[in-house]
Parts: C-alpha cells; structure tokens; sequence
C-alpha cells in the first residue's frame, strides 16, 4: 500500500445528528456535539502532529449535517478520485467543496453524475468500499448497489472491485443476478507489473461463489478495515465471519486476519507514513476495552487510540471522519 502524504477532513457542524431525508438511520439518537467536536480535533491533530500528514480541513456546513462523513462522497486510488453518488439525496451537494479539493490536488476527478440520467441510478458510498492494496471489496448495502460497483469497476481498471453483498434476505434469482455481475466485474484483468514480474502472477481468479446476505444494512467498512498491507481487521460477529469466508473465496490472495471481540473496533485507519514507520488508528480502552490486546498484537506499530464514540451513536466509524491521499508534492 502506498504511503500517505495528505489528509482532508471536514468540520463538525452545528447540525451534528440531525436527521438527513427521513431521518430513519440516524432516529431520535442524542450526542454531544461539543464532545464530537473534541474527537474530530483530536483526530485531526494526530493525523497531523503523530503521524505527520498535511491535513486539509474543509470548513463545516450546517446546511449539510452528514458532511463530516467525507470518506462517503469519494473513493481515491493513485491519482484519480471517484466522486460517488450517496443514497440519500440530501447528502450529494456535499460533493461540491471535495471535489474543489481534489481538483486543487491536481487528481483526475471521475464523476458518477448527480441525476438518474447521468448515473443510471449508482449508488456509492466510500464507507461501502475496502481496497487492501491489491484489490476493491465493495459492501452491497441499503447505501451502495450494484450499479455502484460497477461504476468503481470501471473507474479503477485495471484494477478489480468485488461486491460484497450486505442485504439481510434474497431470494435465488437475485443472488443468481449478483453472480453474474461479480463474474463480470471479476473478469480476468491485469494489474500493473513491475519490471521483472510476470503479468500473469498478477491475474486475478473469477468469482468462485455468490455474494453472502450478511450484516443486515450495515457499510462494510462498519465490520472490516485494513490493519496493514496484507492484514485484515474484522468484527468477531457471525455476519461478519460470512463476509470474511466470502471475501477470501473471491481472492486467490492470502491476507492475515485480526479477530477483535467488539465490532465498533472493526475499523480502524492503517496509514504507511511517508517515512518507514506505520501507524494504526484505533478505538481507546474506555470505547472498546476487549479489544485493546488484539491491537497489541501489531508488532512495530505506532499504535493511536482515537475516540469516536459520538460520530459511532450515528452509524460511523474511525475512517468515515478522514480521506486519505499520497500526494508528492503540496499545492496549497
């Protein structure tokens, strides 16, 4: 995985926890929006001070209450930056201020289109989307379709983007659907070889088995993130475990896996620092205290427990607060 040169944030606004659309995720849920305020502070200092990333902070919106949750309105990959299309209506004007960033950034910036029209109704959310390095698992949830992935797929060829279906139940002829459109999504392509190694070690195996109803409505990255380049850290939950046995049949790949006992500390934020060191990003003991040895487990590691206790009340996570860009050169 490269390593990271930029981070871009976005404020906590007045509005943190209203409702957005019908308002049925989020619900009468109380937080503290003075105590979220500290978190996002605390996690933007030790992006910057810990782990020495250039942050960038886009200014908070109280029109817009969810666009602190900026790793939904883009997924990045080297120098292209796919602006997605969120499933609520509401959220996709906070497109506009990212993608000025990205442009400044000097990234090609891929649109999904904010009209039916223009998207052929994808919907796609960052959080729904774990790339380990080598590869994209892409979380078919109640926030990110097919339609998504397929639009990720094509975006970020020659690379792969695998769904992972979150639906709660299906019935034979759409799991038969899902099928035949990972096969296509999964269809042989070749990453790009250094020198010296053969295109064909890079192949990728065709899907081998139909997407697994897990984790009711929950985003993938809520259950699974990265913990290192070749290392998953997922949920000990059954749902969970279901994804992880489908995630590793559609892979020919060995990744390593971190088990933790509590969901919440399922995501974390791997970043490989422009220097030899790598850092973890973590829930603290007082958040998710079964979990804290499984993290001390990463041997070498940096290790940065960050609270998120009131972006969680509201179905977020760690990542969900952070875009994460490799950039050589800074253009503010």
């Amino acid at each position: 995985m490269a390593a990271f040169t930029h981070a871009v944030v976005r404020g906590i606004p007045e509005t943190f926890g209203k409702p957005v659309g019908d308002g049925h995720e989020n619900g009468e849920i109380s937080v503290d929006l003075a105590k979220a305020q500290r978190q996002f502070g605390c996690l933007t200092g030790a992006l910057r001070q810990k782990v020495g990333l250039q942050l960038i902070e886009i200014p908070p919106d109280p029109e817009l209450p969810e666009s602190w949750r900026i790793e939904d309105v883009a997924v990045i990959q080297g120098d292209t930056a796919l602006i997605t299309r969120p499933f609520k209506q509401q959220r996709r004007s906070e497109a506009e201020a990212v993608r000025r960033v990205m442009s400044e950034l000097n990234l090609t910036v891929v649109e999904m289109g904010t009209e039916e029209g223009d998207s052929g109704g994808a919907t796609l959310e960052g959080s729904d989307v774990l790339f380990t390095g080598r590869e994209f698992f892409v979380g078919i949830s109640s926030h990110t379709n097919r339609r998504g992935a397929e639009v990720l797929a094509d975006t970020f060829r020659p690379g792969m983007a695998v769904p992972v279906n979150q639906s709660t139940t299906l019935d034979q002829t759409e799991i038969s659907q899902q099928l035949w459109i990972g096969l296509l999504l999964n269809v042989i392509q070749i990453f790009t070889a250094p020198k010296g190694i053969p295109k064909e070690s890079f192949w990728l195996p065709t899907l081998r088995c139909p997407p697994v109803p897990v984790c009711g409505g929950a985003r993938l990255k809520n259950i699974c993130s990265m913990g290192g380049p070749d290392t998953i850290i997922i949920s000990s939950s059954d749902g969970a475990k279901k994804t992880l046995r489908m995630m590793e049949q559609l892979t020919d790949h060995h990744y390593e896996v971190l088990t933790v006992p509590e969901e919440s500390a399922a995501n974390c934020v791997y970043i490989k620092g422009s220097s030899s060191r790598d850092f973890l990003l973590h829930r603290p003991a007082d958040e998710c205290p079964d979990s804290v040895s499984a993290f001390q487990k990463l041997q070498d590691y940096t290790l940065l427990p960050t609270a998120c206790s009131e972006p969680s009340k509201l179905g977020a996570s760690l990542s969900s607060l952070c875009l994460l860009i490799n950039r050589k050169h800074t253009y503010f």
